[in-house]
């Protein structure tokens, strides 16, 4: 990584498909939009990126493509139906990088917030992914 990306910040949700609801949609995304590359806007989404076996750091475990979503509000994002939402659990060493194409970090974790769904962090990431 030794292009300088650009910063990002918000609070950090993982999104998974709910094993639980009959045809979970693991092959959409789950906030109804297209997607262009590995990330995109959604309606209360600044950004978000596909979790996949290239990421470190995240605690969260799920079955299925899975995604960390950044939201500048405190709520949780809205999803479709057949997905879960959840705190992001993160250390301090997550990061994606596709073998340096396409990568985004934790620089550092600015707050923590209770919610009922769970403590959300506050987050600031560097990415390429502008």
């Amino acid at each position: 990584m030794a292009d300088v990306g650009s910063k990002v910040r918000g609070h950090a949700w993982f999104v998974y498909p709910d094993q639980g609801s009959p045809g979970a949609l693991t092959r959409d995304n789950p906030f109804g939009v297209e997607e262009l590359g590995d990330e995109t806007a959604a309606p209360g989404v600044e950004v978000f990126w596909a979790i996949d076996d290239t990421a470190g750091g995240i605690r969260n475990v799920a079955r299925g493509r899975s995604y960390l979503a950044l939201t500048a509000a405190l709520e949780p994002p809205r999803v479709g139906a057949g997905w879960t939402v959840e705190p992001a659990r993160l250390d301090e060493s997550f990061e994606i990088n596709q073998r340096g194409r396409r990568w985004v970090r934790l620089v550092r974790v600015l707050d923590r917030r209770e919610t009922p769904l769970g403590t959300v962090l506050d987050c600031e990431f560097e990415t390429d992914w502008t």
